[in-house]
C-alpha cells in the first residue's frame, strides 16, 4: 500500500476526518464528565484503534469489495456464535467475549451487509438497465434479511431495525420503481401494525405505549429513561449547566448517560448551543460524505457511500429521536459520542472506506 505517498496525503480528506474526531472529541468530553473515572481513558484507546482500522480500510476498495462475501459470512458466523455463547446484556444477547475482550458483531455485520448489497447490486447492473428486477430485489432482500434475522434471535430489535434503511436507499440508487416503494412502504406500515398486535412482546409494546401515549405511562417503568432524558436536556438551558454540574447525569438519574443517552447528558452541562454544536459537525459530516459520493468514479464507491451515510443517519435520528421522546428506547449508539469500542470500530472502518472512494477517484 503507497498509502503514505506524496499523492495520497495530497488527496486524502483531512476536513472529513477531522470532523470526525471533533464529534469524537465531544463524545469523549461528555464520558469524561458523566462516566466512572477512566471512562475517558478507554474512549481514546477505542477512537486510536478505530484510526488504526480506518488506515487499513484505505486498501484499494476495489480489491476490498471482492472479498465481501467472505466478510459477510464471516459477521454472520460470528453473530451465530453470540447466540450460542453470547453474554446478555440489557436484555440483548448481542455480546461475545473473546480474551475479556467483548464487543458487538452486530456492527460490524452492518458494514459488511452493505459492503456485500454493494458487491451484489454493482454486479448486476447492466448497460440500458434503467431499473432493478424482481429477483434482485429478492436476492437484496435476502442479504439484508439474513443478518436481521440473527440479530433478532439475539433479542436486539433496535439493531435489526438498522438494517432496512441502507436496504431501501441502496435499491432505489440502483434503479427501484416508483410503484414498488409505495408498494414497499404499505407493506412496511401493514407489517408494523401486525408486528405491533401479534409479534412484540409486552415490554416492547411499553416502549412503544410510553411515546404514543405518554401521559398514560407509568413514570417508574418503561417511561422513566424518556423523561428523565427530557429532563435533561430540558434543564440544560441555552449555554448548559457546565462540565460534572448536570444534576441528572452526575446523580444518576438518566438511565446510561455515556452510551445510549449520552446526548442528554451532553446537553444538559453543555446546553442547547453544545447540542448545536454537535449537530452541525454532524451535519458537515453527512454533506461531505454525501459529496464524496457524488465524486466517486463508479457505481460500487457511490453506493458503498451512501449505504454508510444511511446507516450514519438511520443511528443518529433513531438515538436523537430516543432521547427527545420520539421514539423508544432502542439501545442505538449515536455514532462517534456513545462509549465502546464495537460502534466505535465499525464506524471508523466505514470512514476509512468513505476516505478510500475518494482517495482512488482518479485510478483506473
Amino acid at each position: 500500500m503507497k498509502i503514505l505517498s506524496r499523492r495520497i496525503l495530497h488527496d486524502f480528506d483531512w476536513l472529513f476526518l477531522f470532523n470526525s474526531l471533533a464529534i469524537a472529541a465531544c463524545g469523549t468530553l461528555a464520558i469524561y464528565s458523566v462516566g466512572d473515572k477512566g471512562l475517558w481513558i478507554k474512549q481514546v484507546m477505542w477512537v486510536g484503534g478505530g484510526l488504526f482500522l480506518m488506515i487499513l480500510a484505505l486498501y484499494d476498495y476495489h480489491k476490498l469489495i471482492r472479498y465481501a462475501p467472505a466478510f459477510y459470512a464471516a459477521t454472520i458466523l460470528m453473530m451465530g456464535a453470540v447466540i450460542a455463547h453470547g453474554k446478555v446484556i440489557n436484555g440483548a444477547n448481542s455480546w461475545l467475549s473473546v480474551g475479556g475482550f467483548g464487543f458487538q458483531p452486530t456492527e460490524l455485520a452492518k458494514i459488511s451487509t452493505i459492503m456485500m448489497l454493494t458487491f451484489y447490486l454493482s454486479k448486476q447492473k447492466k448497460d440500458g438497465q434503467a431499473a432493478v428486477s424482481i429477483k434482485e430485489i429478492i436476492i437484496s432482500g435476502i442479504i439484508v434479511g439474513i443478518p436481521i434475522l440473527v440479530v433478532l434471535a439475539m433479542n436486539d430489535t433496535g439493531s435489526a431495525m438498522t438494517f432496512i434503511p441502507f436496504l431501501f436507499v441502496l435499491l432505489f440508487l440502483s434503479g427501484l420503481r416508483w410503484w414498488m416503494i409505495a408498494l414497499a412502504v404499505v407493506i412496511g406500515v401493514v407489517g408494523l401494525v401486525g408486528a405491533y398486535k401479534y409479534v412484540l412482546k409486552g415490554y416492547q409494546k411499553q416502549r412503544i405505549d410510553a411515546i404514543l401515549f405518554p401521559d398514560k405511562v407509568d413514570p417508574k417503568g418503561f417511561g422513566y429513561h424518556t423523561i428523565q432524558s427530557k429532563v435533561a436536556i430540558g434543564s440544560g438551558g441555552l449555554f448548559g449547566k457546565g462540565l460534572k454540574h448536570g444534576t441528572q447525569s452526575q446523580l444518576r438519574f438518566l438511565p446510561f448517560p455515556q452510551t445510549d443517552f449520552i446526548a442528554a447528558a451532553f446537553g444538559e452541562e453543555m446546553g442547547f448551543v453544545g447540542i448545536l454544536v454537535v449537530l452541525t459537525l454532524i451535519f458537515l459530516w453527512l454533506m461531505r460524505a454525501i459529496q464524496i459520493a457524488h465524486l466517486a468514479r463508479d457505481r460500487i464507491g457511490m453506493l458503498l457511500i451512501m449505504g454508510f451515510v444511511t446507516l450514519f443517519f438511520a443511528h443518529v435520528v433513531t438515538n436523537l429521536g430516543m432521547v427527545v421522546g420520539l421514539m423508544p428506547v432502542l439501545g442505538i449508539p449515536l455514532p462517534l459520542m456513545s462509549y465502546g469500542g464495537s460502534s466505535m470500530f465499525s464506524t471508523f472502518i466505514a470512514i476509512g472506506l468513505i476516505l478510500n472512494v475518494r482517495l482512488h477517484r482518479f485510478v483506473n
